[in-house]
C-alpha cells in the first residue's frame, strides 16, 4: 500500500472521532466533561464553569480524538495546575494522550477507554525551513511541560523509533502497558471496574503496543 493511501486511510479514521461539536460542561453531580476535539472555546469554557464553581470539582471525564498541540498544552498546564483527577470515556488520542492524561492527578482508564499516542515535537521528520519556528517553539513549551508534570518527554515518540516501531496496516497510533507507562513517570493510574484492555471493546480501532523491555529503558 502506498504512503497516500496509508495517509488518506489515518486522516479517514481521525475525522471519524472529530464529526461533533465540542462540548465542555459541569453535571450536576460536580465533574467536568469535555467531549469532542480540542478547541479555545471549550477549554475556555471548561475554565470559566471550574472558576465560576462554588465547590471546585476534583475531576474531569474527557472523551477527544486531540487537536491543536498548543490549546492540548494550555489545557495540560491547566489540568495540572488545579490538580485535577483525569477520567478517560471511551478515547484519549493524540494531543489528548500527550498532554491532559498525562497532566492528571490520577489518572483513571475504563476497560474500553482508548489511549492512543502518535507522535510529538521531536518527531525527526517534522523540521523543516517553512515551520522551524513553530516547530522550535512547540519544542520548548513541550519540553517544560513534561520537565513540570515529571513524565519522560519521549511518551509521545517511542513509537516512531526503533526497535519499538513496527508496521501496523491501518493504525492510528501506539500505545503502552501500565507498567510501561509508571516507568515514564506517569503516577495514579487506576484501572476503572477491571482491567484495562479497549481492544477488547474497540475491534474497529488499531494501534500497536509499545514495549520498553525490548531494551534497557533506564
Amino acid at each position: 500500500m502506498g504512503k497516500i493511501t496509508k495517509l488518506f486511510l489515518l486522516i479517514s479514521v481521525i475525522i471519524s472521532f472529530s464529526a461533533c461539536v465540542t462540548k465542555a460542561f459541569l453535571s450536576a453531580d460536580n465533574i467536568l466533561y469535555y467531549k469532542g476535539k480540542l478547541s479555545a472555546e471549550a477549554n475556555n469554557n471548561l475554565m470559566n464553569l471550574y472558576e465560576r464553581a462554588c465547590v471546585k470539582p476534583r475531576l474531569l471525564r474527557i472523551k477527544s480524538s486531540g487537536g491543536d498541540v498548543f490549546l492540548g498544552l494550555d489545557l495540560g498546564d491547566w489540568v495540572f495546575k488545579n490538580k485535577l483527577n483525569i477520567e478517560v470515556i471511551d478515547y484519549c488520542l493524540s494531543s489528548c494522550a500527550n498532554y491532559v492524561f498525562t497532566a492528571g492527578e490520577a489518572k483513571l482508564l475504563n476497560p474500553n477507554s482508548a489511549l492512543v499516542w502518535h507522535g510529538g515535537s521531536l518527531q525527526a521528520d517534522l523540521l523543516n525551513e517553512s515551520n522551524k519556528e513553530f516547530i522550535l517553539g512547540w519544542r520548548e513549551r513541550e519540553k517544560l511541560f513534561f520537565k513540570k508534570i515529571g513524565v519522560d518527554q519521549k511518551i509521545t515518540i517511542y513509537g516512531q523509533e526503533l526497535p519499538y516501531k513496527q508496521n501496523c496496516f491501518n493504525c492510528i497510533g501506539f500505545d503502552y502497558s501500565v507498567d510501561d507507562m509508571k516507568k515514564m513517570g506517569l503516577k495514579n493510574i487506576i484501572e476503572l471496574k477491571t482491567d484495562w484492555n479497549w481492544r477488547r471493546y474497540r475491534k474497529g480501532l488499531r494501534a500497536f503496543r509499545v514495549n520498553l523491555d525490548l531494551v534497557s529503558y533506564y
